[in-house]
Order: structure tokens, then sequence, then C-alpha cells
């Protein structure tokens, strides 16, 4: 009786064995498959997020950027100089063409670029925002136009235009809105150096 109960001890410890050697080897092989699969599979990402502003701060937690919706409506990315307090502006115009805006201290824009369906503008207005100046490439009437106005005046004091036609105009306009002096050239001029010849 004991050989018996000694051959059945010594199968089980043998199952016993083999058992513990499969489980082992199954560990080793579901460890190495996992691995593998964390080796291939790509970063999960969110295919959207949705902000209604984002802010980026510099190391002492002041605002520098931000990217987000105006109070009018138009999207827009501000970068902020906090030493000066002026701002550079890249967001959609009233118009609707994009535009870059630069803005002094007090938030006024002082230079305006935009690009619209007539092609590129330039404005440049004084501290308080009033235009000074402006270049466009093509006028809605088709014209080429180089304006000059006094601060706090709406009219164009002074311009210089080009039509499609490649007609060139210049005017000038007095303080009441009187035209003072309109030139549309005829006459081909040439240069000086040309004509001592």
């Amino acid at each position: 009786m004991t050989s018996d109960l000694e051959h059945r001890l010594r199968r089980l410890e043998g199952s016993n064995r083999r058992l513990r050697l499969l489980v082992g080897t199954l560990a080793v092989a579901a460890g190495v498959a996992a691995s593998v699969r964390s080796a291939d599979a790509k970063p999960e990402h969110a295919p959207r997020l949705k902000v209604e502003q984002l802010e980026l701060v510099d190391a002492a937690g002041t605002v520098r950027a931000r990217l987000g919706v105006e109070e009018d409506g138009a999207a827009s990315l501000t970068i902020i100089d906090p030493r000066a307090g002026t701002k550079a502006v890249l967001t959609t115009l009233k118009s609707g063409s994009p535009g870059l805006v630069l803005r002094n201290s007090d938030g006024k824009g002082q230079l305006i670029a935009s690009v619209g369906d007539t092609g590129p503008a330039l404005v440049l207005c004084d501290p308080k925002g009033s235009v000074g100046a402006s270049l466009t490439l093509r006028n809605e009437d088709g014209t080429s136009l180089l304006g000059f106005r006094l601060p706090g005046e709406k009219q164009m004091r002074a311009s210089f235009s080009i039509m499609e036609d490649g007609r060139s105009y210049v005017k000038l306009i007095g303080p009441e809105g009187e035209l003072r002096m309109y030139a549309k050239p005829k006459i081909e001029f040439t240069p000086a150096a040309e004509s001592d010849k």
C-alpha cells in the first residue's frame, strides 16, 4: 500500500511540475505578446478639441498669446507683449477679409494689413486709431489707390489713383471737402537726364 501511495504521489508531483511549466510558459508568452502589441500600437489622439479660448502663458503665468473668438465674433490669434502692452492680432476684419492688426498700448490699431476679393490693402493710423494713409492695390471701382487723410477726418485729403486702363489721377481736397486740384496727365514725362540730350 505504501508503494502504491508513493507511486501516486510521484505521478501527482510530475503533473504539478508540468502544470507549473505550462503556466509559466503561458505567462511569458502573454507578456511578450502584450509588449509587441503596445510597441506596434499607434498613440491615441482626440480628433477634435473644443474650447472657447486657448491661452499661452510664460513662466510667470502672464498671458503671451491667445487663440479664441473676439467679442465681434471673429476668430483671432493675438500675440501680446506685456512690457509694452502692444498686440499683434491675426483675425478676420469686419469686411470678412483676413487681416493683421498691430495695436499700440492703448489697444488702437496703428497698422492694418488685409487681403480681400479685390486684392491687398495696407492702412496706417495715428495713435488714436484714425486712418492717416492707405494703399489699396485694387479698390472697389477697379483702381489702385494711394491716399492720405488728416487725423480724425473721414475723407481723403490727397490721393493718387491708377485706373484699370492705366490712366492716372491726382486729387487734392481742401479742409471743407472742396476740390483743390485734380490732375489727369495727358502728356508723357521724360526724366531730366534724357531731356538734356
